[in-house]
């Protein structure tokens, strides 16, 4: 869990020596403007996880998956910075992860 892997579970909720994700992401944007010469994008993300945490790789089993769908919210200032939001929703319920941070 936490706001790379597994959106709709807390920080640390999985624990072991090795671990397998799929994270798909869809970037949308839905408004693009110039701010003083600044690009800036407003985006709505809709993503889908799943993956599993083991210790030895013959407890992986393919129902053992977590998976977790949710929506992300954008505001970007090209090239520099990012702000966002993350509603992901698991199977213990809803986690929202929020972050201002340089873009990938």
């Amino acid at each position: 869990g936490g706001e790379a892997d597994l959106r709709g579970f807390v920080q640390g909720r999985f624990t072991g020596r090795g671990s397998v994700f799929l994270n798909l992401e869809e970037r949308i944007v839905i408004k693009r403007w110039s701010i003083m010469d600044v690009k800036t994008d407003v985006s709505i993300d809709p993503f889908f996880c799943v993956g599993q945490v083991f210790d030895d790789w013959d407890q992986m089993a393919f129902g053992s998956l977590q998976p977790v769908g949710g929506i992300g919210f954008r505001a970007k200032a090209h090239p520099s910075i990012v702000g966002r939001v993350d509603v992901g929703y698991g199977k213990e319920g809803i986690e929202v992860y929020t972050g201002l941070d340089y873009p990938f």
